[in-house]
């Protein structure tokens, strides 16, 4: 799956800013129990994937190929900064 790849090789700084997309935290306390994630398809789109943090979402776009995914996720990561 080209969305775990993906999470396989982001720096740790990333992850915690595709955590933050998902649920508006940038960890999880070991003494708290798991949250459970959704990854959501949606159609094709150049859209950025997008936080649904009060489902513990993300709506993803289903992009042309891995390259494409890495590269919106990426930009969607970095604009958390902005906020």
């Amino acid at each position: 799956h080209d969305l775990l790849s993906l999470l396989k090789q982001l720096r740790k700084n990333d992850l915690r800013r595709f955590l933050r997309l998902a649920t508006s935290q940038c960890s999880f306390s070991a003494r708290r129990a798991p949250i459970p994630l959704t990854i959501h398809r949606i159609d094709k789109s150049n859209k950025l994937p997008t936080g649904r943090p009060c489902f513990h979402r993300i709506d993803i776009p289903d992009y042309q190929d891995a390259d494409v995914l890495r590269q919106k996720m990426l930009l969607a990561l970095v604009s958390l900064d902005d906020i």
